[in-house]
């Protein structure tokens, strides 16, 4: 079973200045990664990565990690329909996993940007008691999380 979670961060400035630029940077390394695939015509995540990796981390200055998760949203896209080149919104969702999101209790979350990591001011809103490996899709504002209970 499958449990959402609703995260409201209540960044300073600063960090919200620091998440907008990760989740329009992320985006647009989705959109360069996608025009890679539609050019080649590849669907498979570890040509892409062999294909991309290197400028995602010299070129957009992703960590590793936001750069795996581009190309893997970026391919889940490219896959759904392959006569078109995904486009992505400069404020679309990056996907957070443990390697880039935790939970430092109930009220503080430390998420990866572009500046490094940043400790959090959270508000959480769940809506069933028992928490297990979260999986995070976030905004520039809110994060959802889907919990396996």
């Amino acid at each position: 079973m499958k449990q959402t979670m609703l995260l409201k961060l209540a960044p300073t400035i600063e960090q919200h200045q620091a998440l907008l630029d990760t989740v329009h940077t992320f985006n647009t390394a989705c959109n360069y990664i996608a025009e890679q695939a539609y050019d080649a015509k590849v669907a498979n995540k570890f040509e892409l990565q062999k294909m991309t990796y290197g400028t995602l981390r010299t070129t957009c200055h992703l960590p590793a990690q936001l750069a795996i998760r581009a190309i893997s949203k970026a391919t889940d896209s490219y896959k759904r329909d392959k006569s078109i080149k995904p486009t992505f919104r400069p404020e679309g969702a990056i996907v957070y996993d443990e390697r880039v999101m935790s939970f430092k209790g109930l009220a503080h979350v430390s998420l990866l940007t572009l500046a490094g990591n940043a400790d959090w001011n959270a508000a959480i809103n769940i809506s069933r008691a028992a928490v297990k490996q979260p999986i995070v899709s976030s905004g520039s504002r809110s994060v959802w999380n889907q919990i396996g209970a």
